[in-house]
């Protein structure tokens, strides 16, 4: 999970993952609008997340790991805005948070 606050950029924050190991989620935690991150060379489908934020989120798995009838888990909680994107995978399951919100 990253945190992309990045108000200088000209375009996309890159987080090569090809070297990770025991990467269960990738996503972002908080992000302003110029937050857009990908994580590339992933080696397998992980879970994703978008919370608390409006950026752009690309993931992008290495030839193979894809096949025909995958799922890509995906958690909103908070999004304001932003897309997301998976490279290969046929369907997207989204599971949305509703925020509680305690009035006295």
């Amino acid at each position: 999970m990253v945190t992309n606050f990045d108000l200088n950029a000209t375009g996309s924050t890159t987080v090569d993952t090809a070297l990770m190991t025991g990467v269960e989620k990738v996503g972002l935690g908080a992000s302003s609008a110029t937050g857009d991150t990908i994580f590339t060379g992933m080696t397998a489908i992980k879970d994703a997340q978008m919370a608390n934020g409006s950026a752009d989120l690309t993931l992008t798995y290495t030839a193979g790991t894809t096949g025909t009838a995958d799922v890509q888990n995906l958690s909103l909680s908070a999004v304001s805005g932003g897309s997301f994107s998976a490279s290969g995978v046929e369907t997207i399951a989204r599971n949305i948070k509703k925020l509680k919100t305690n009035h006295r």
